[in-house]
Parts: C-alpha cells; sequence; structure tokens
C-alpha cells in the first residue's frame, strides 16, 4: 500500500482593466467607474446548526470593494447583494425573488435548498447561477453554469487523487440529505468502484449530537480512507470522533470542511495532513492573484481570514468582471448567461478555465460545469500546502 496511513483529515485571470464602455458615459483604465451599480446577488447559510458560512458573502463583498477602487465592471460601479438563507427552503424563495426585484446580473454563493427552492424564481428571471454547486438543479438547470467546480468537480478530483495512491477499500461518510447521496455516490462512489475500489456508504444527519457511530461503522472492515462529505462544524465533530475511535485510515473530505473556526482547534495530530480539495489558488500567497485577494481581504474584511469559500466567490466577482468588461455596454443578466453558456477559454480568477467542451459528467450526462480543475491540498505544519506537485487534477481526465 503505498498510501500512508496515518490519523489525518484529508478534505487566471487577465482582469481586462482596459477601456470599457458605460451604460451612462464612458470609462478608461485608472477611472473610477460610474454609473448605475452592477448588481451580484450573494446566498449564502449562516447561523445553522452544521452549517455557518458567511464567509461566501464577505469573499464577494472583497471584491466589490476592491473594484470599486479600480474601474468596476465595465466601468460601473459593483453592488453586492447578500441573502442569508438560513437553510430554510421558503427563505431561499424569498431571497430569490429579492434578486429579481434588485436586477442582479448574476448570483453566486451555496444553499442547502437553493437549487430546488430558489433556482426556480432567478432562472425564470434569466438570471445566472454561478455559485457553488450542489444539486442536480445547478448542474443541470438552463440558468445555472456554476464558475467553480463545486462537489462536481471536488469529489471525482478527490478520487482521482486516492486511486493514484492505491487505495483498494474506502467508507464515505455523507449527510443525509438528496444532495449528499448524490455526491456520495455519482460523483465519488461511482468512479471509486469502476477503478476496483470496494465502496462502504454511510448516511448521518446534519448536527447529528454523535458522530461516534457513524464513524466506528465507517471504519468497519480496516478501510483505506474514510472520505467524509459534511461541512463546516459537524466535519470536525467527526475529526475528533476519528481521534478518539482510534481510526488509522485516511479521512478525506471537500474544502469546506475547514471553514468552521472549531476545525483549527481539533488536536494538532488529527489535522496535521489533512487533505482537501480547492477550487482556487487562494492558499498560495506568492500568486499574482492570491496576493490581490489578501490585499483586498484585509483591507475590506478586517479580521477575515483567507479561506475556501471567500476565496471562491472573490474568484467568481473577479470572473465576472471579465465578462462584464467585455460585454461592456450591452451587459445584462441575459448576456451573462449567454456568455457563460457558450464560454470557450474565459479565464477564471486564481484558477484556470471556463470552457464548454470539457464539461463535468454526472452519471454520464454533461453537465454546465465548465471549470472541472482542482487543487489537492494538505496541513503542513499548521499551514495549507500543495498535496500534489502544484499540478490541477480533474476526475474526468
Amino acid at each position: 500500500m503505498s498510501l500512508t496511513r496515518s490519523r489525518v483529515l484529508v478534505l487566471v485571470v487577465t482582469v481586462a482593466l482596459g477601456s470599457a464602455l458605460l451604460t451612462m458615459g464612458t470609462a478608461t483604465a485608472g477611472q473610477k467607474p460610474q454609473g448605475d451599480p452592477v448588481k451580484i446577488g450573494v446566498v449564502y447559510t449562516g447561523g445553522v446548526s452544521g452549517i455557518d458560512l458567511p464567509s461566501l458573502e464577505t469573499g464577494a463583498v472583497a471584491a466589490g470593494d476592491y473594484l470599486n477602487t479600480q474601474d468596476g465592471i465595465a466601468g460601473r460601479p459593483v453592488e453586492i447583494v447578500g441573502c442569508n438563507d438560513k437553510g430554510d427552503p421558503a427563505v431561499d424563495a424569498t431571497c430569490a425573488q429579492k434578486f429579481v426585484d434588485e436586477g442582479v446580473i448574476a448570483v453566486t454563493g451555496l444553499g442547502p435548498a437553493w437549487g430546488d427552492n430558489g433556482l426556480p424564481i432567478t432562472g425564470a428571471a434569466g438570471i445566472p447561477f454561478v455559485g457553488l454547486p450542489i444539486s442536480n438543479a445547478e448542474f443541470l438547470d438552463p440558468s445555472s453554469y456554476p464558475i467553480t467546480g463545486g462537489s462536481a468537480s471536488a469529489f471525482p478530483a478527490l478520487a482521482k487523487y486516492f486511486i493514484d495512491k492505491g487505495v483498494k477499500k474506502a467508507s464515505i461518510i455523507y449527510a443525509d440529505l438528496a444532495a449528499g447521496k448524490l455526491a456520495a455516490d455519482a460523483l465519488l462512489g461511482d468512479p471509486l468502484q469502476e477503478a476496483g475500489v470496494s465502496v462502504t456508504e454511510v448516511p448521518e444527519k446534519v448536527g447529528a449530537p454523535d458522530f461516534t457511530p457513524a464513524v466506528v461503522q465507517a471504519n468497519e472492515g480496516d478501510p483505506d480512507v474514510i472520505f467524509v462529505l459534511f461541512a463546516a462544524i459537524d466535519c470536525a465533530r467527526i475529526a475528533v470522533a476519528a481521534s478518539q475511535v482510534g481510526v488509522t485510515a485516511s479521512l478525506a473530505g471537500a474544502g469546506s470542511c475547514s471553514e468552521d473556526e472549531k476545525f483549527s482547534q481539533v488536536d494538532k495530530a488529527v489535522v496535521e495532513g489533512a487533505v482537501f480539495n480547492s477550487d482556487t489558488v487562494w492558499y498560495q500567497p506568492k500568486d499574482k492573484q492570491t496576493k490581490i485577494y489578501r490585499k483586498a481581504l484585509k483591507k475590506y474584511a478586517k479580521g477575515e481570514k483567507p479561506s475556501s469559500f471567500s476565496g471562491t466567490t472573490f474568484s467568481t466577482i473577479m470572473t465576472l468582471k471579465t465578462i462584464g468588461d467585455e460585454l461592456g455596454p450591452n451587459l445584462s443578466a441575459a448576456t451573462v448567461l449567454d456568455a457563460l453558456e457558450n464560454a470557450s477559454g474565459i479565464p477564471v480568477f486564481m484558477a484556470t478555465e471556463l470552457n464548454k467542451d470539457a464539461p463535468a459528467l454526472l452519471a454520464g450526462i454533461p453537465t454546465h460545469i465548465y471549470n472541472t480543475d482542482q487543487r489537492i491540498i494538505k496541513i503542513k505544519n499548521g499551514k495549507f500546502v500543495d498535496a500534489n506537485d502544484n499540478q490541477w487534477i480533474s476526475g474526468f481526465s
């Protein structure tokens, strides 16, 4: 077995700054933005048991504030319209109507019930969803063209990484939700099994009072790796349970696993070597575009530490700038949607590019995920570093 067995938790854009036409006047590079604001919606879940992701809004706001010191989008100022859905389907519908009423050109972010409840409303209004996809609708809806790959890219990439490491047995602890089951099966379990890996799946409730039983069940049969399909604080609690149970398999999960501050409080012996996926290179302080992100976050979101989610929404807003600058006076929700649908080499900030000819597959069906590239990163001495020789990896290549 080539995989080191230890107690671990395994979880470009060239911004067009040239002259841009405005709907009200013109602007050249260096001029302050003018005219009506370009509004972008951000849906997120905050203050809910097991899910607390305000950093999604924080990253978008930091990007908007930064662009307003430059030349905005298409020469116009940027306004971020945030909405906390609180994990409530009814609130998702309210958020969606708010975005429609505000006239946003796109919606980013993430909500566990957004795809079935908010997306139909914004989609009917012709507003593209460019956030993190976690449901069937967000993978395939005619109005949904995520700028980063989300789970559709993350889990196949993690599967490929561990397959290359030579794993033979794997367990998957997943959130007992439709989106969790979808990820456990089509995005992770299927590619592992196709490679000859034996897979066991263990569902568990979000915010479960005790994750120990699920960890014990997942650890039966001495697996090589246990994948954890939970976000934030629940992921940290599963890491603690794995330590207490004495799990020696590698534990693997998505980048969101490290979002909650309680994760950093887990025993260092547990988190050292933890492996995650990442849609962007937010963790590389020497990268030219990452420097822009980190400086903006420091200036406009004082106290907020760089993270996977704020990096993703920052990246999305900056990529919308590239698209918007190209569209100029024709910028609207409809023209952004058309540009995304026909994406061919659109550079993604802190990442690679959108290309309609290289979509992620869901049970063999092409999705609207046109950026499947991921980084595999791990914690080393308390910091995130590349685990795959600074290479992008795709589970569909």
